[in-house]
């Protein structure tokens, strides 16, 4: 290490039992998210972190001292994440990626300040450490008519409640835009058949109306008549005795069965929210305003909503083919003529 060199962040003090708090931040913090998504996801972000700041690869958040956190940690977590390297990211943590733990990081400190374990000036020197500011383009991809056709072909040469239930998922999840945490804890008594309206809980509990489509409604009758209730879960796991489980599917299972369904169509990969992704721009390729797509979405602005829209893309391609490469014909056409000396 040479003299220009920043000395690195030390490392915080390994608290002895006797010494812990009351109530773990870490834990409360948790406990204050609504969805399990949130909760595993964040929970993720600050093990990780932890694992980072102790060296130890079994590390978790959990009754780490967050509170004795200041700037040269914070600054130095940060600078972590975004050197960090191994054979699963050899570019690198994503923008977004670090970003994310940026906030759990954060929200972390905060509620050690609400908890009265820093002081106001603690806490806002402390998280005053800045998120990533690099634009990328959206992940994902949009799917095509064939590949939904493609994975619903699949669902329908099976056999069994799997076959049906797997059908009327990707059904509902193309024609209403859901995220896969919010199928998971769609309930049968807030479907209104009549109406074709499903009433759901969204990001930080927000409450909204999704429609499901007429081509859709009749996949899943087929698979609603199969559960026989109209109470519980609108999706639920299934035996592999092929019965019918009670309780409600997990988040991760309803992308386990997106996947495991596009593979047997063989096509490329994609995530559940591709799902939601190509909901959004057809609806905005068949002339649906920004505004209802945006409350049909339960996205808080519509510049979230307008990043699903293709036709700027589409536009931009019409423009670049109006360019076109001149042909070696034409170039030999045209080349003059030698003198001879």
């Amino acid at each position: 290490m040479t003299d220009l060199e920043p000395a690195p962040a030390p490392p915080l003090p390994v608290l002895p039992v006797e010494q812990r708090p009351t109530h773990d931040p870490y834990q409360v913090y948790l406990d204050s998210l609504k969805s399990l998504e949130s909760k595993r996801t964040m929970k993720g972000a600050l093990d990780r972190i932890a694992r980072t700041q102790t060296g130890d690869p079994a590390a978790t958040g959990a009754w780490q001292p967050w509170w004795l956190l200041r700037y040269e940690h914070t600054i130095g977590i940060r600078s972590t994440l975004v050197d960090y390297r191994d054979p699963k990211h050899p570019n690198g943590y994503s923008p977004s990626h670090v970003n994310k733990h940026l906030i759990a990081l954060r929200q972390v400190l905060r509620v050690c300040w609400r908890m009265g374990m820093m002081s106001a000036d603690e806490y806002e020197r402390a998280a005053d450490v800045k998120s990533l500011d690099v634009h990328r383009l959206p992940a994902g991809r949009n799917i095509h008519r064939d590949e939904l056709a493609a994975m619903l072909k699949v669902c329908a040469e099976d056999e069994g409640p799997a076959a049906m239930r797997n059908a009327a998922l990707i059904a509902v999840l193309y024609s209403t835009g859901m995220r896969r945490a919010e199928a998971a804890d769609a309930l049968l008594e807030r479907y209104d058949a009549g109406e074709r309206t499903l009433r759901i809980i969204g990001k930080r509990g927000k409450e909204r109306e999704v429609y499901i489509s007429p081509s859709a409604v009749p996949i899943l009758d087929r698979w609603l008549s199969m559960v026989g209730t109209r109470r519980g879960p609108m999706f639920r796991p299934i035996h592999r005795t092929g019965k019918i489980q009670d309780g409600p599917m997990t988040p991760r299972a309803v992308g386990y069965i997106a996947d495991r369904t596009r593979r047997k169509a063989g096509l490329a990969p994609l995530a559940t929210h591709d799902f939601r992704r190509t909901h959004t721009g057809d609806l905005l390729d068949a002339g649906v305003d920004l505004a209802t797509a945006q409350r049909l979405l339960g996205h808080a602005s519509p510049m979230t909503t307008a990043a699903y829209d293709r036709r700027p893309g589409r536009a931009a391609r019409a423009a670049a083919d109006r360019l076109v490469l001149p042909s070696p014909e034409s170039l030999r056409d045209e080349e003059p003529e030698r003198s001879e000396t």
